[in-house]
């Protein structure tokens, strides 16, 4: 019985292994692209608000030309109006790409060891972009952020503003907020 079951055992793997079919083969393979980039370089410059004084409350609507749009309200206004600077933020990436620009923005400004603090909001016309033309000047909000086609140029150039109130009481000084831009491709908008 032995040899029987030898025998047998060795008849089906003679004819499993003599009947076999090659399975699926696979080889691997280089894949290259050779490309040149610019990246994303940002020259950010700080928003300055100036002329202020307590329980005074301000829009300063950015004008795309570095300075604040004055709606001819009052001289007070006016000279907060031509004392301040919008923050001005020079975006260079590579020319004919998508980009989503996102801003995280101060909702109170503080000042060290001072009473008081200015609250600032931010609207529809707080910030603006262009890529140079003015055809395509573009009023947002920073809250919400931007998405853009750049042009061939590969530059975007964004201002942002913001509507100011300082706190009834605050004291006389430099109240002051972070603000963060992130810049990043995107493949379709």
């Amino acid at each position: 019985m032995k040899k029987l079951m030898l025998v047998f055992a060795a008849l089906l793997l003679v004819s499993v292994t003599g009947f076999s079919q090659a399975g699926p083969e696979a080889a691997p393979f280089l894949v290259t692209c050779d490309v040149a980039a610019n990246g994303i370089a940002i020259d950010a410059a700080q928003l300055d608000v100036t002329g202020m004084s307590p329980g005074m409350t301000i829009e300063l609507v950015p004008a795309g030309d570095g300075t604040f749009i004055d709606a001819g309200g009052n001289a007070a206004e006016t000279n907060v109006i031509g004392g301040s600077v919008p923050a001005i933020i020079t975006i260079t990436v590579d020319p004919n790409v998508n980009i989503a620009v996102s801003f995280a923005m101060p909702s109170v400004l503080y000042a060290d060891g001072l009473a008081g603090s200015v609250t600032v909001r931010y609207s529809g016309t707080s910030g603006d972009w262009t890529d140079g033309g003015a055809a395509n000047f573009r009023y947002f909000n920073p809250t919400s952020g931007f998405t853009a086609l750049v042009d061939e140029g590969g530059v975007i150039v964004a201002e942002v503003g913001g509507i100011f109130t300082v706190t009834p009481g605050s004291a006389q000084g430099m109240y002051q907020g972070n603000a963060v831009v992130t810049v990043a491709y995107v493949t379709s908008m």
